[in-house]
């Protein structure tokens, strides 16, 4: 009986970079169009995609069938001293003909996790490939057998097998004895893959096998190894070939493109039947072959468990970590009473702070990474002379941070809440962010090694996507357009999302150059509409390069060759294969330890002007007494009215300089708002206008909001009526809506669906909607109120500042300001010595 779809296993996504374009989302909508309930993907290698794979596959009820095609090169191993004595070798044409050797050695093989085990196993064995990286990440037969079980399938795989190598060459009694022993090691979960495509040596292959099956039981399975989602996508996967290789459409023609099969797609099963018949396969032997893919993915059940707690453990017991971090409290607790950065008056608030924060970092088991952090920056960054910045993120909420000299901001002081950091509700882990001074950041990772082994630490990778700048760049690179008009074309477009539509960049820039009457550059986009849209966008959001995170560094509570986290090597360096920052989770979720270490010059340049006047005026002290100041200098808030702000980080450029002098701060928190109100979210809402509106008459605003809800004003009076902080969308939630802070948090997130429109599959979208309308109306806020207050909430949760973060980056400009007022020669003599570039001076 002729079957109504197959399960498409083998294939390959944008993670087999420079080989597969087919983006995740586009493997999950074609598999439903052929009417199918789950999918396979194997990258080349490496398991870079299983969890956005994972992830994408649950949330569209697809099951996800997790494999990879792994490099086999036994002779590699035989051979190893060989090989790597080649690496040494002055012969270019040696090396070469080393390197032929090892390549035309390499063997695919195809393995597949039947659940959480067997991907543990894979990710081993792919890491395993990376540690002996020669070209391709590198494992042998042996390594196969000893890190794969019965958790796991095997198939024969492509016709770059080590299998299909021997039937092709007409080794068929080798063929039989590899066979035999994988059949033995593996039993009902060894499969042999037959393709549908018009090789010659495919079809030598797909005979054999059929004999074989015959003679054995051993079954077939279809594999289509599709490379791309869609049929005409060939031309995607030939133009990134074009692009990577920094050649040009008419020197590299499609023609003589080495890939002659042009049908790696996820085909209907109609078109299976015909390419069957096609290429001389029985129905019978087909059927049964397609029967096998469904038999495989009943086979599969995967759960991988949600944050599941892998950091690293500062003391072999748990019970020590928390004595040691107790002792450490309570000594640093005296030090900042002593010192008066804790108020004598307000001993118990603090006290009862510190309490409630400490059960909850308890609770959630994160003592160990506390102690990391105070390790890292007490033991090290102070030790060896370096400096942090006041505080990065949503950490400044924190007192224990405050206490242990982490963060230098004091949460109660500034209004700060611990609940955006950290919380009983928030399911992902704590996430400190530290700004280390420049020359300090770059030995921070080669410390974390020596403390807690090379072998569990490494820096974060980064997937650098195809956007529509880069998009349009390349083709109109490869194409040889005109490079003036497309350089002032791509300068027309958003910089700050880079992953959107094309069309939408066109129109925008269209409407720019129809204002400056630049008929030159319609006419361009006229003319290369069809190549910029239909073929450009097919690349947006494909992985273009990796690199390494800006700032990222995993931290392991194991070797990371038997940790859950896939590795690549990228120049030499083993990094994470999976990344963090932005939208991307995926460390964190995975349950391991990221710390952002970013290399600030502002912190280098207070550090060192500092050193200067302590050497010079033996005057100690200097930032703690900052510090303690109310923070309100007149002639440093005169600088900054008159906008003598060009060396001041993140308040240096034309546009904040010009927002400074608009707004003429006169405060700390004056400060703070225009670092919150210089987010996309905040400017695309029309916060600056209401902002400055507002500024001018408080009590107009004031009035306005008080007819909402009266309690409005207390919230965002500080902002003057603009929710411009994440934690002032949080308390709306809290004291208006009935949430805790912890649902707060949580439902700050959610908003953000409101303005984006997306919010239909959602929810705990419908869930916060409901119960936000219901306890508002009963709080005394209208029904047309409610409407326009969750309008406005949406529309500045979508990328808005946290104040702990704001907030402490305008403490360091205030500091910055101060030493520039105060001890102008040392800080300048500071800057200079830290400057690449004289942008302070224009």
């Amino acid at each position: 009986m002729k079957h109504k779809t197959y399960i498409p296993l083998h294939g390959h996504s944008t993670y087999s970079q420079g080989d597969g374009v087919t983006r995740i989302h586009d493997i999950i909508n074609r598999t439903k169009e052929i009417g199918a309930n789950a999918v396979a993907l194997t990258e080349h290698g490496n398991m870079s995609s299983f969890y956005k794979f994972y992830k994408e596959c649950i949330a569209h009820d697809i099951k996800p069938i997790i494999g990879c095609e792994l490099y086999v090169n036994d002779l590699y191993f035989d051979d190893n001293e060989r090989f790597l004595k080649a690496k040494r070798k002055k012969s270019k044409s040696e090396l070469e003909e080393e390197n032929d050797k090892i390549d035309a050695s390499n063997n695919h093989l195809l393995a597949y996790s039947k659940n959480y085990k067997g991907i543990k196993n894979l990710i081993y064995l792919s890491n395993m490939g990376f540690e002996n990286f020669y070209r391709k990440p590198l494992v042998s037969t042996e390594m196969v057998f000893n890190l794969l079980d019965d958790n796991n399938i095997v198939t024969t795989g492509c016709l770059q097998s080590k299998f299909n190598h021997l039937i092709v060459d007409g080794k068929e009694i080798e063929a039989l004895q590899l066979i035999k022993r994988f059949k033995d090691k593996f039993g009902k979960d060894f499969y042999l893959e037959i393709m549908l495509n018009q090789l010659k040596e495919q079809k030598i292959v797909n005979d054999f096998y059929k004999k074989v099956y015959q003679k054995t039981g051993i079954k077939p399975v279809l594999a289509i190894d599709y490379h791309y989602a869609y049929k005409d996508d060939w031309f995607i996967q030939y133009l990134l070939y074009v692009i990577k290789g920094r050649r040009t459409v008419e020197n590299y023609p499609e023609s003589e493109w080495f890939y002659t099969v042009r049908d790696l797609y996820i085909k209907s099963v109609d078109k299976i039947y015909t390419l069957a018949e096609k290429y001389g396969i029985d129905k019978e032997f087909l059927e049964t072959s397609i029967e096998s893919t469904f038999e495989i993915a009943e086979k599969i059940n995967i759960e991988l468990p949600l944050y599941p707690n892998n950091f690293p453990r500062f003391n072999d017991e748990t019970s020590k970590s928390k004595k040691q971090f107790l002792e450490k409290l309570k000594i640093k607790w005296k030090e900042k009473v002593d010192n008066g950065l804790i108020p004598n008056d307000k001993i118990d608030e603090y006290s009862k702070r510190l309490k409630y924060e400490m059960d909850i970092i308890v609770e959630k088991d994160f003592i160990d990474y506390f102690l990391i952090l105070d390790d890292l920056l007490n033991n090290f960054v102070y030790k060896v002379g370096g400096a942090t910045g006041a505080g990065r993120g949503s950490a400044s909420g924190s007192l224990v941070l405050f206490v242990l000299d982490i963060t230098k901001i004091d949460p109660i002081r500034h209004n700060l809440i611990f609940e955006r950091f950290l919380n009983p509700a928030r399911v992902d882990p704590a996430d400190v962010d530290l700004d280390i001074d420049s020359v300090t950041q770059k030995k921070v990772e080669d410390y974390l090694k020596e403390k807690f082994g090379k072998e569990k630490v490494c820096h974060i990778a980064n997937f650098g996507k195809f956007g529509a700048k880069t998009t349009i760049k390349d083709l109109c690179r490869i194409f040889e357009l005109d490079f003036v008009l497309s350089n002032r074309l791509t300068s027309y477009f958003n910089d700050e999302k880079t992953i959107v539509k094309i069309e939408g960049e066109l129109k925008k820039a269209e409407t720019i150059a129809k204002k400056k009457n630049e008929y030159d550059l319609l006419d361009f986009i006229d003319k290369n509409r069809e190549l910029f849209v239909n073929i450009g966008n097919r690349f947006i959001g494909m992985v273009r390069q990796t690199g390494r995170h800006a700032s990222g560094i995993l931290v392991s509570n194991k070797n990371l060759n038997r940790s859950e986290v896939p590795v690549l090597k990228l120049k030499g360096e083993i990094i994470t294969g999976v990344q963090e920052g932005g939208d991307e989770r995926e460390i964190a979720e995975l349950g391991y330890c990221k710390l952002d270490i970013l290399g600030l010059k502002t912190a280098s340049v207070i550090n060192d002007t500092i050193k200067k006047i302590e050497k010079k005026y033996k005057i100690y002290d200097i930032e703690e007494k900052i510090l303690k100041s109310s923070l309100d200098d007149n002639k440093v808030y005169d600088e900054f009215k008159q906008g003598n702000c060009r060396d001041i980080f993140q308040f240096g450029s034309d546009n904040m300089i010009n927002l400074i002098k608009m707004v003429q701060p006169e405060n700390i928190v004056d400060l703070s708002s225009i670092n919150a109100l210089f987010r996309p979210a905040v400017i695309q809402a029309g916060g600056i206008g209401t902002y400055l509106k507002n500024r001018e008459n408080p009590q107009k605003a004031k009035l306005k909001l008080d007819k909402v809800h009266p309690d409005l004003w207390d919230i965002v009076g500080e902002s003057f009526g603009v929710p411009i902080f994440q934690e002032q969308i949080m308390f709306i939630l809290q004291k208006i809506g009935g949430f805790s802070l912890a649902e707060a948090d949580k439902n700050r997130k959610v908003l953000k669906l409101l303005h984006k429109g997306n919010q239909e599959k959602n929810e705990d979208f419908y869930k916060m909607m409901n119960k936000f309308k219901s306890q508002a109306i009963k709080n005394g806020v209208s029904e047309k109120n409610v409407v326009w207050l969750l309008k406005i909430l949406g529309k500045y949760s979508e990328y808005s500042f946290n104040k702990s973060h704001s907030l402490s980056y305008a403490v360091n400009a205030y500091i910055s300001m101060w030493l520039k007022v105060y001890y102008s020669k040392e800080n300048f003599s500071s800057l200079f010595n830290h400057s690449t570039s004289s942008t302070f001076f224009q």
